[in-house]
């Protein structure tokens, strides 16, 4: 299975071109008709943090056929809520999406190893791929 969870490190690799792994990752999924998954909460994060540029990459990356941005339901909100109150607070909206979405649909979330221990944090047995 190709289908992942993009976590922001992930999403903003995608906007800039960063490594081979993601190139590799976005042109596969686009080929074989894989989904990736967006959490909203991630795509704000990525803005947040990109420059004009990147910005206008990250909106081209979110209209592609194989993106799909992640529920803003209450589900979502409630499933999201749970799992930062278990880990106290501190890992953040973004993160809690990520494993939110990543639990929802079985699918391994994509991340690098800054952003790993906070994923962790909520799931530990979170599957995941680890940028290079």
């Amino acid at each position: 299975m190709s289908n992942r969870v993009l976590d922001v490190p992930a999403l903003m690799d995608v906007a800039i071109g960063k490594t081979q792994f993601m190139r590799a990752r976005w042109h596969v999924a686009r080929e074989v008709a894989s989904t990736l998954v967006v959490p909203w909460c991630v795509a704000a994060e990525a803005a947040r943090q990109l420059d004009t540029n990147g910005r206008a990459e990250l909106r081209n990356a979110l209209a592609a056929p194989m993106v799909v941005l992640g529920s803003h339901d209450f589900m979502s909100a409630a499933g999201c809520g749970q799992l930062m109150d278990r880990a106290g607070g501190a890992a953040g909206w973004d993160a809690a999406q990520v494993v939110w979405e990543a639990a929802r649909r079985g699918w391994p979330v994509v991340t690098d190893e800054a952003h790993l221990d906070r994923l962790l944090r909520l799931d530990p047995f979170m599957v995941f791929e680890r940028l290079p």
